[in-house]
């Protein structure tokens, strides 16, 4: 039986930042309704939540058009209001994060111009750095984590197609530049990937060529350039569209994402058929609801719980931090989002 954690889950129902405007614009942008497939992570006490999409005028069911997000905004941990810290480079959706001492890492993503090869360096005030290495191809859609001072991209849609290459940025050699390490066994997108223990623990997405929607796992060692096979999806379901991260204690937390039965079915939908599907009640999706968690000690998964109202989400972001998990914002069904934050305290995953 799944226990339930809405007891352990505080879900805090935090509006999105205050409407804000565009330069020269005249209304709201909409980020306030909640985004989608932003960078975020935790730098120290601050969260960072930058980008996203959404559809704030016309649902996607109607023909909404997609609109991608330039703001940054920051908060402390102590629940304070978040505060805008000014804008990205370019409107930026679907690309990777991994938080560093001094900053959040971005990378990649896509915006109104398309895929990118961006990487820069985002501070807790706001400001940015941008001499660093781009990425050796457009990349969006993939995973991203850091394990022992080297920073990993992996999979997702590189230059239009779904890939399964791997690049690895070694933040301590001076100069250095994306190089390719052992690729996964098959292109994916929308994987999710942690590290512990100096190695990456990675669970399957999705590919379009052929249709596949996948949950299995696999274990890079870095020291022998090798991936292996760890547990899949622990109920034979996809990951896709979820988050991970890894906690303190070293295991890798899992959550969220699409069915992967009715995913499966939508993807080969074409004219009339997305548009049916688009228009679904909420519920019919079962976008998914455990918090899952992994032990790389004995490569198994325990149900940690489950919590519809916070953790069905699709494309949130998520951080560690001072206080526990956050599960940001993210997709409650196709084309809508929320502007809701969850936030998991450490004593309360077992």
């Amino acid at each position: 039986m799944i226990a339930l954690i809405a007891a352990l889950i505080t879900a805090v129902q935090i509006g999105a930042p205050s409407p804000l405007y565009e330069p020269g614009a005249d209304c709201p942008t909409g980020y306030e309704k909640g985004v989608s497939a932003m960078f975020a992570g935790a730098v120290g006490d601050t969260l960072i939540m930058a980008g996203g999409a959404n559809f704030p005028d016309v649902p996607v069911s109607e023909g909404g058009r997609k609109r991608f997000y330039y703001e940054i905004f920051t908060r402390n941990n102590d629940y304070s209001p978040w505060t805008y810290n000014g804008m990205l480079p370019e409107s930026t959706a679907y690309g990777m994060s991994v938080p560093l001492p001094d900053g959040l890492l971005c990378m990649g993503g896509t915006g109104f111009n398309g895929q990118s090869r961006q990487v820069f360096k985002l501070h807790t005030d706001g400001s940015i750095d941008r001499p660093w290495p781009e990425l050796p191809a457009a990349i969006s859609e993939g995973a991203a984590a850091i394990a022992d001072g080297k920073v990993y991209v992996a999979g997702g849609m590189s230059d239009g197609r779904p890939s399964a290459t791997v690049w690895m940025l070694d933040l301590d050699t001076a100069g250095a530049t994306w190089t390719p390490v052992a690729p996964l066994p098959s292109p994916v997108m929308q994987p999710v990937m942690a590290s512990s223990g100096g190695r990456l623990y990675l669970w399957y997405g999705f590919n379009t060529s052929p249709i596949e929607v996948s949950g299995q796992g696999f274990c890079y060692d870095p020291s022998t350039d090798q991936w292996s096979h760890i547990a899949p999806h622990p109920t034979d379901g996809t990951f896709t569209g979820a988050v991970a991260a890894t906690l303190p204690d070293g295991r890798i937390i899992c959550t969220g994402g699409v069915d992967r039965e009715i995913f499966t079915e939508a993807l080969g939908y074409t004219g009339e058929k997305v548009r049916e599907y688009q228009r679904r009640p909420q519920a019919a999706y079962k976008f998914q609801q455990t918090l899952w968690v992994y032990d790389p000690a004995t490569d198994a998964w325990h149900d940690a719980g489950s919590d519809a109202f916070s953790l069905a989400r699709a494309g949130a972001g998520i951080a560690i931090t001072t206080k526990g998990v956050a599960v940001i914002e993210g997709e409650i069904k196709p084309g809508i989002r929320t502007p809701q934050i969850a936030i998991i305290p450490f004593d309360s995953i077992h």
